[in-house]
């Protein structure tokens, strides 16, 4: 059991959206495992689909009631399948380690 009156001991804030510093840390693993194709349309952003993926996941709301900060709901669903498809067996993304 956890005690918590222990002030030594500090909560972790609620994650809403990607850090600057851990972004630095992921958008080379996104480049690597997805990277642009040559052609065809312009990718959303890969850090605000980042960004609605932990709302949605967080909120539980459904992938259409996205609120318009965040890209288009679509969009944002197909990068959080393509990331999917990177599970491995244990059921953890095997691409971060």
């Amino acid at each position: 059991m956890i005690d918590k009156s222990n002030d030594d001991q500090k909560l972790l804030n609620t994650i809403w959206c990607v850090p600057d510093d851990l972004w630095n840390k992921l958008k080379p693993i996104f480049e690597q495992y997805d990277p642009p194709k040559p052609i065809g349309r312009k990718r959303i952003d890969t850090r605000a689909a980042l960004n609605a993926i932990i709302f949605r996941l967080r909120s539980g709301c459904q992938w259409n009631q996205l609120p318009d900060q965040f890209p288009d709901d679509s969009s944002v669903h197909r990068t959080f399948q393509q990331a999917g498809s990177h599970t491995g067996a244990n059921g953890k993304m095997s691409w971060i380690n």
